[in-house]
């Protein structure tokens, strides 16, 4: 679900540049919770860069140095990195995915870099 997820969102910010924004809200309308859009317009206006990729665009080369690690203690808890390849430093994205309507999608984003208490903490020490 992540890899086909990102794979779509990355390319959509390179194949559709005139409804990019279309594009990107109806590819995250099938993989992102309810709960996702409202935490999400909570922070949207602190935030400089779109949450899901940590930057404010993305290319098809990024998604070919996609990896995704599951955490070894919390069972929701993802690690998404890739190679933003025009600065070269490796992009690690924190995110938790849940079973919504029999399907697993994107719940929450860890905002780190805010000074905000992330919903996605929840359970954490």
């Amino acid at each position: 679900m992540l890899n086909s997820f990102y794979t779509s969102y990355m390319a959509g910010h390179t194949n559709f540049k005139e409804h990019l924004f279309e594009r990107l809200d109806s590819i995250e309308r099938i993989y992102c919770t309810s709960n996702y859009f409202e935490e999400c317009k909570k922070y949207k206006e602190m935030l400089e860069y779109n949450p899901l990729i940590k930057a404010q665009s993305s290319s098809i080369e990024c998604s070919k140095t996609l990896t995704f690690k599951k955490d070894s203690i919390r069972n929701d808890l993802y690690y998404i990195s890739y190679i933003f390849p025009y600065k070269k430093n490796q992009v690690t994205i924190r995110l938790t995915v849940i079973k919504e309507n029999n399907d697993y999608k994107i719940d929450c984003v860890f905002l780190d870099d805010l000074n905000v208490e992330c919903p996605c903490k929840k359970g954490l020490p």
